[in-house]
């Protein structure tokens, strides 16, 4: 798939569950099985990147704090 030919896709309810799920499980990875908690702080559909099998991956993580053990 090339950047010029892309459309815009209407997620049906089994995607959109799929990536919500995606999303779930990457904050709860970063927030109890990281060996340092990571906060993103910036979470929005901005920052939930689709790849061609419609798993959500997070970016920018410019704001994320790591939650320090005593915190």
């Amino acid at each position: 798939m090339t950047w010029n030919k892309l459309q815009a896709v209407a997620l049906d309810r089994d995607k959109r569950v799929s990536v919500v799920k995606g999303i779930a499980n990457a904050l709860f990875y970063m927030h109890h099985d990281c060996s340092q908690p990571i906060i993103n702080r910036d979470l929005s559909s901005n920052n939930v990147l689709l790849d061609s099998n419609w798993v959500a991956h997070l970016s920018d993580f410019g704001t994320a704090r790591l939650l320090m053990p005593d915190s």
